[in-house]
């Protein structure tokens, strides 16, 4: 009976460790196609973004201001 327990714990072990290495490599290939074939969007439009981002700011800090 502890041998069959043993056998038992063995195997499932093993499936769990085979899944998850081929789940790691297949997250791997997945993020080198995704970077190869969809590149990050340049700096140049995220500073638009950080301009709207800090009249917004300014708004809601003279809004609370305004408010006491």
């Amino acid at each position: 009976m502890f041998n069959s327990a043993l056998e038992l714990t063995v195997v499932g072990m093993s499936v769990v460790f085979a899944f998850l290495v081929i789940m790691v490599c297949t997250m791997q290939i997945m993020s080198y196609i995704v970077h190869k074939y969809f590149p990050e969007e340049k700096y140049e439009a995220q500073t638009a973004l950080v301009s709207e981002d800090n009249a917004l700011i300014a708004a809601i800090a003279v809004a609370v201001k305004n408010r006491k």
